[in-house]
């Protein structure tokens, strides 16, 4: 973790602490020092992440790169530990949870708008029907050499993969 990344977070904690501690009923009060927060820098599309029964919260570095979007992760994660602690059985992202997100002042969104940057670029193979060239997946090309069936939209002709030198040796 960054020093600009624990600042920022030791910052929006000392913004929210007090609140937190102070949650309005039916929601049940929590305090900084009952939960943890790591950083991850092995996430690649989750910018946060709560686990409830471990009482920790996990950010992302990649994504978590200003202070409004950390601020809005934060307590988003936080509004899922007050649930859970409140509701053990509540629906992640239900009526309790996005009720404390409106409360907090944020809008109740599941998922971020982040760009996430695909770390690696998954292969295609060419295979062939009766109209074109398709490019598939590793699974699926993989699939189709064991025998598995597949049709082409357009055409409705099966996909054939063309056995090369290297792909008859092995």
């Amino acid at each position: 973790m960054s020093y600009m990344h624990a600042k920022l977070l030791n910052d929006i904690q000392s913004k929210w602490d007090s609140y937190f501690e102070q949650l309005p009923k039916p929601y049940t009060p929590l305090s900084s020092n009952s939960f943890d927060v790591r950083w991850n820098s092995k996430m690649r599309s989750r910018a946060g992440v709560c686990y409830p029964y471990k009482n920790l919260i996990v950010l992302n570095p990649h994504l978590l790169k200003t202070a409004d979007i950390l601020e809005e992760v934060y307590i988003h994660e936080l509004c899922h530990l007050v649930v859970s602690k409140r509701w053990p059985l509540a629906l992640a992202h239900g009526a309790k949870w996005q009720g404390l997100m409106r409360l907090c002042g944020f809008e109740p969104k599941r998922c971020h708008e982040l760009v996430v940057e695909k770390k690696h670029k998954q292969r295609r193979w060419p295979v062939t029907c009766n109209c074109k060239t398709h490019l598939i997946t590793t699974v699926l090309y993989n699939r189709l050499t064991r025998g598995t069936h597949y049709k082409c939209l357009s055409c409705k002709g099966l996909l054939k993969h063309e056995q090369t030198k290297s792909t008859q040796a092995s």
